[in-house]
């Protein structure tokens, strides 16, 4: 009998293994026709704010739609580096900020840092329009990837409204590990957004400006209140940046 379930075993493996490989062979041959018909492009641009900048290395590939192929929608991956000098970082979950997320909420602390330098990398998804395949609209949100950066000292300030003393404590903190778009103040680490408008020359080099919305978050080493350690600032920066269509 233990012979019999044993061969069993091993068949129903072997039987599993083949369907799995099958599977990989097929998902990757999906893939690549996926992209032969994709419009593939990479670029880079700078975004600036106040005592705040960004860089950000960027590919994507998108597919066009609609009776005049106007219509763009697709994805990417994008490597970003943000540095902010001074920069105020506030409670991060959504469970303490209940949306009204300003210092006047009393569940919300301070997470002071002489300078931030992190990086991240995520995928994201872009939507856009293209008008007469000159004038370029285009909208994308970071969706899930990882930051990492090195621990920087930094200065807990628990609201003045809080029973605690004392108000400053000096702890460290590093770039949050995990990034995730979830829903508002629920998402989770560094994430960007950008909506650019911009021109194509020669339908091969595009030029672009506009705004992003980026999120840059902290974790510290130690619990102070509230049982949190997520710390996050909001950037409001202006972008520029250049790009090239590869195929």
């Amino acid at each position: 009998m233990f012979l019999y379930q044993n061969r069993e075993t091993k068949a129903t493996g072997f039987i599993v293994s083949k369907i799995m490989r099958k599977t990989g062979l097929l998902l990757m041959l999906l893939f690549g026709a996926i992209l032969i018909h994709a419009q593939i492009s990479a670029g880079i641009n700078a975004a600036l704010g106040d005592k705040k900048n960004a860089a950000h290395l960027w590919g994507r590939y998108e597919f066009s739609i609609g009776k005049q192929k106007a219509i763009k929608i697709g994805g990417g991956l994008r490597f970003s580096h943000f540095n902010a000098y001074k920069g105020l970082y506030l409670t991060a979950p959504l469970s303490l900020t209940q949306v009204n997320y300003s210092p006047d909420n009393p569940n919300i602390d301070t997470l002071r840092i002489s300078e931030t330098r992190h990086y991240f990398t995520n995928l994201y998804i872009i939507l856009g329009y293209t008008f007469k395949e000159k004038l370029d609209l285009r909208f994308s949100i970071d969706l899930v990837g990882i930051s990492f950066g090195s621990s920087v000292n930094a200065e807990h300030i628990t609201n003045n409204k809080a029973n605690i003393s004392p108000k400053h404590t000096t702890l460290t903190a590093k770039p949050t590990t995990l990034n995730l778009l979830l829903v508002s103040d629920n998402d989770i680490g560094s994430l960007n957004s950008e909506f650019t408008a911009g021109y194509w020359i020669k339908e091969k080099y595009l030029i672009f400006g506009g705004y992003s919305f980026l999120f840059s978050e902290y974790t510290t080493d130690k619990v102070i209140r509230n049982d949190n350690q997520r710390f996050r600032l909001k950037a409001h920066l202006v972008t520029l940046g250049i790009g090239y269509q590869i195929k």
